[in-house]
């Protein structure tokens, strides 16, 4: 009885439509071969899941797996894992093998390619972690560069920062002049080591997200 209950579900999902800018398949990722020599000689490789080997799945808008697309990568730096693109896809997750059963549903992705720019230049800001208050800072820093012209800011954020901060980040996220990403991780307490995490995933991202 299930079995005939899969079938008639499967028999009524719509065709999907594949959009001019989705229908693109990349073989690699941008800066593969720097990535992977990052890699292969930092010094976060000594943590557990840096350098892991993943796999990149693609699904298409019913969520059903689009046949022979999984795609291998690392997880580097941290939790972080870059895939290609592939034509269709309309939701991603990761696993460990291309063919295990995914413990989550995927995510959907997010369209960040515009053919009309909303800003002219953005600025990455280094990380943001613990508890020191760094408001007054964030506030000179925004304002100076707001007198100049620049009105747009790449913020990332590690784990929690101090509450008080967060409000004027979010505040200035509200107003549109903040693009905030915060990354969650097992540690407790970051260190200089984190800004791998600025370097590697936020500043290559900036001109693509710009």
């Amino acid at each position: 009885m299930k079995l005939k209950q899969i079938q008639i579900f499967s028999d009524i999902l719509e065709p999907c439509s594949i959009a001019e800018w989705n229908n693109v398949t990349t073989s690699s990722i941008i800066f593969g071969d720097l990535h992977r020599k990052w890699a292969s000689t930092n010094i976060v490789k000594q943590l557990a899941s840096t350098s892991k080997k993943v796999y990149c799945r693609y699904y298409d808008c019913n969520r059903q797996e689009l046949n022979g697309t999984a795609w291998q990568t690392i997880m580097f730096p941290l939790s972080a894992a870059y895939c290609i693109r592939q034509a269709g896809a309309v939701y991603m997750l990761l696993t460990d093998s291309p063919d295990e059963s995914p413990l989550f549903d995927p995510v959907p992705l997010t369209l960040r390619i515009d053919k009309n720019y909303k800003h002219e230049i953005s600025v990455c800001v280094g990380p943001v972690y613990g508890e020191e208050r760094r408001w007054l800072e964030i506030v000179e820093t925004t304002e100076h560069h707001l007198l100049m012209g620049i009105n747009h800011f790449y913020y990332t954020i590690l784990n929690k920062m101090n509450e008080y901060t967060r409000k004027i980040v979010d505040e200035y996220e509200r107003l549109g002049y903040f693009d905030v990403t915060v990354i969650q991780n097992e540690y407790d307490t970051m260190d200089w080591m984190s800004h791998l995490l600025q370097i590697y995933v936020s500043r290559p991202g900036c001109p693509i997200k710009g």
